[in-house]
């Protein structure tokens, strides 16, 4: 390839134009899952801490902490399948196991 843009024609006319978003669903999966347990913990954290802790700041900081961690646990399954993925290596047939 001569640069980037090369690249993608080259692959759109030899491949096909889906072929840029092959194996894609892994990093969309675990990025879903990662969104999803960073903003649903946040907000219920926020409402749970109210009470508790009076000052905006610190109760931000601790519900970003609490978000974090269970981001943590939440995402790391997807992130562990979809680096297995990628990492992959073709058989001696030429296919994926």
């Amino acid at each position: 390839y001569k640069h980037v843009f090369d690249a993608m024609i080259r692959t759109v006319k030899e491949e096909g134009l889906f072929t840029l978003w092959r194996g894609s669903t892994p990093t969309i999966a675990r990025a879903m899952s990662l969104n999803f347990s960073l903003l649903v913990p946040f907000e219920g954290m926020k409402k749970v801490l109210t009470p508790y802790i009076n000052d905006v700041k610190y109760r931000t900081m601790t519900a970003s902490l609490c978000a974090g961690v269970c981001a943590c646990i939440l995402s790391l399954p997807f992130d562990n399948v979809k680096t297995k993925l990628q990492k992959m290596k073709p058989g001696a047939d030429g296919k994926m196991p």
